[in-house]
Formats: structure tokens, sequence, C-alpha cells
């Protein structure tokens, strides 16, 4: 169905046992409810049960007013630090121009700059799949339904984590629609798609380690249109 939000929220930068620095997710609810309450529920459960390096760590949560949870504090969202990528590589761009160089050749700093930054994108392309995966790989499996970059946060480490799992359902048992029947035949990589979402174009003929096409299980793909 139609994903309904009832509840917003503030994040907090708090401290964890004296130590630790946590992100405090705390709903502002209106009115408490019982979908309120469901609501929230849900999303604490999920969060409980998904342990994995590219979802945000899930340390608790706190039910007396305000009805908060607890998790990783991370650095940024995927979308500001890819912004801010973009910004650096059109500064870079445009003092180059300034610069005496022969018609049509890119300066080298230039050029190196721009492989690393691919580099970069693709290891978050990556992270981000596996935290798909990871949802995917529930029975039922878990949709989260709201992927966007600010719902991937980069961590001290550029770790891009998965986090904000409200908008999350489990796929309904006893589907009988080919919508969501695994399909095996060539196609192309979760990879790929997970390019399309954050960065608007695809990098074709890029392999990775982790997604090949001589990997049986990274073949497997869900139709959802």
């Amino acid at each position: 169905g139609k994903p309904t939000k009832v509840l917003s929220a503030v994040v907090f930068r708090g401290t964890l046992h004296s130590k630790i620095p946590v992100a405090v997710k705390a709903y502002t609810p209106r009115v408490l409810t019982e979908d309120v309450v469901a609501e929230f529920s849900h999303e604490a459960a999920l969060c409980g049960a998904l342990h994995h390096p590219n979802v945000v760590r899930f340390y608790g949560i706190c039910v007396c007013p305000p009805t908060c949870l607890i998790s990783e504090l991370c650095q940024a969202s995927l979308g500001d630090v890819t912004r801010a990528n973009s910004a650096r590589l059109r500064l870079l761009h445009r003092q180059s121009q300034g610069e005496e160089i022969e018609q049509g050749k890119i300066p080298q700093d230039q050029q190196l700059q721009q492989r690393q930054q691919l580099l970069i994108d693709l290891i978050y392309m990556i992270d981000a799949t596996r935290a798909v995966v990871c949802m995917h790989s529930f029975t039922p499996a878990f949709l989260h339904r709201d992927l966007k970059p600010s719902n991937f946060l980069a961590d001290a480490y550029s770790t891009c984590k998965l986090t904000d799992f409200g908008e999350s359902r489990s796929v309904p048992t006893g589907q009988k629609s080919d919508k969501l029947k695994p399909v095996t035949e060539d196609c192309p990589t979760t990879a790929a798609t997970t390019t399309t979402l954050f960065f608007g174009e695809s990098y074709v003929g890029v392999q990775t380690p982790w997604f090949r096409r001589d990997r049986p299980a990274q073949r497997t793909r869900t139709h959802t249109a």
C-alpha cells in the first residue's frame, strides 16, 4: 500500500553511558494514538533486527516521554557528501580552465581527482546496495520504501549506512502477482540500479568485486514494476 507517515521526529546528538556519541531520534506526535504507537513499535523492532556494517547501528529505545530511538551517530547524509564532492570538482575544473594547457587536454591533477572521486562513488554504491540486500535477505523480505540519499548516512570512516525504517514493510506472504517473483535471467546488477538512483546516471561497463555477473546470487532480481 501507499506509505503513510503518522510520526514526525527531531534528531539530537547525545551521549550513551557518558562516553558513546549517539543520535537521539525523538518522536513529536501531536496526539498519542494507536497508530503512533504501532508505527514507533514497528520501526524499533526492525531496527533491532537489522545487524549489518552498512546499516546504522541501533542501541535501544526510550518509551517514557519523549519517545526516542537511540542509534549510531554519523557525520553527514550521502546527499550532503555527494553535493560537497560535486562542488569541489566543479571548483577544480574552473581553476584548471584558467591555466595554459594544450587544447582538449585535461590537467593531470584534475584527472587524478576525477578518478579518485569515481572510486569513492563506487564504494558508496556498493555500501548502499549491501544495505538493501541485507533487508531483502529476510524471509519474508523487508522493503525500505523510502530509499533516497538523505536516508543513507556516512560515518567517520566514510562508510555508507542505511537509516530511517519508518516506511519499511515486509513483502506479503502468498504473493500471487508476478511483480514480486524472483527472476534469474541475465539482467543489470543491483549496483547499477543504485548508481542511477543516487547519481542520476550509470557507469556502464564498470565491474566490482562484490557484484559480478558470474555470481548467480547477484543475478537474482525482484521485479517491482
